[in-house]
């Protein structure tokens, strides 16, 4: 069994779960809220709903929207 788009559906699941974490070390800290949390885990949803809802993509173009995802993520943060 071939896994399609495995490479987006891990990448958002990361993003996923990188969003939680900030969310959790906010509330630890009492910190003010920024919402980047909440873009970085919509940006991991819509990953993970690309990789179900697009067909067989190539590894080439997984890479570069995994690239691309990356840069928003840094974007945001810096």
């Amino acid at each position: 069994m071939i896994k399609k788009n495995l490479i987006i559906k891990l990448l958002g699941v990361l993003f996923f779960i990188a969003g939680i974490i900030l969310n959790i070390n906010m509330f630890l800290k009492e910190a003010w809220a920024t919402y980047y949390f909440i873009l970085i885990c919509l940006l991991g949803i819509v990953l993970v709903l690309m990789s179900f809802f697009a067909k067989s993509l190539s590894y080439f173009i997984q890479i570069i929207i995994g690239l691309i995802s990356i840069i928003i993520v840094l974007y945001l943060l810096l």
